[in-house]
């Protein structure tokens, strides 16, 4: 409001002056860009060995040698949600050829509680990298606060050579997406957690 600073009289009239509403909301950038340090990797994980391709042990930064983005890859075998949802990312990954074509690579960071259940989930994806069942309980919980995720599943994308975070959830755009047209999506709105699925994540989710 503006008001006029000089004294006021009975009957005197008083100006006062509206700001004009804005007339657009602000819209979320298309793409998330958040920096996360050259060796995030590294500190986040310790440079642990993964599970590469045919069961071999590797050091991580060996596995993602050619890679240009890596999505972590949020998932469990309890999680409703995530029996549905990690088949059609392995599809993406062999028919959107996320690999030979797009040059990501896919880290599964499995969620389940014992190591029974962990290794058999895993061993359903063999293609995907992934840390051991002792590994990933010690940074599991650290990696989901960094990232703040809610539910699962739920991918984040990052852009290996950046080491930038290219999606903050490419979920959506999987599931819509079967050969990943439009692959990384850097075009397309990074929004797709609550507000895409109604409440704290999809029907059926899992807490991670």
């Amino acid at each position: 409001f503006g008001l006029n600073p000089k004294p006021l009289r009975v009957g005197a009239t008083l100006a006062v002056r509206i700001a004009p509403a804005q007339s657009e909301v602000p819209r979320m950038a298309s793409t998330v860009r958040v920096s996360i340090g050259p060796d995030f990797l590294a500190e986040l994980l310790g440079n642990p060995q993964t599970v590469a391709v045919g069961g071999q042990p590797m050091p991580l930064d060996d596995a993602l040698r050619d890679a240009v983005y890596l999505a972590l890859c949020f998932s469990a075998g309890y999680c409703p949600s995530c029996r549905l949802f990690t088949p059609a990312l392995e599809y993406a990954y062999r028919q959107g050829e996320l690999e030979a074509d797009k040059g990501c690579r896919v880290l599964l960071v499995g969620g389940d509680r014992t190591a029974e259940a962990f290794n058999a989930y895993r061993d359903k994806y063999p293609q995907f990298l992934s840390l051991s069942f002792e590994e990933t309980q010690a940074v599991k919980t650290k990696l989901r606060d960094f990232w703040k995720i809610g539910t699962i599943p739920h991918v984040v994308l990052l852009d290996r050579h950046s080491t930038r975070v290219v999606q903050g959830d490419v979920r959506v755009q999987i599931e819509g997406s079967p050969r990943c047209d439009g692959f990384p999506w850097t075009g397309v709105a990074a929004d797709y957690t609550a507000s895409a699925f109604g409440v704290a994540g999809s029907p059926g989710g899992g807490e991670p």
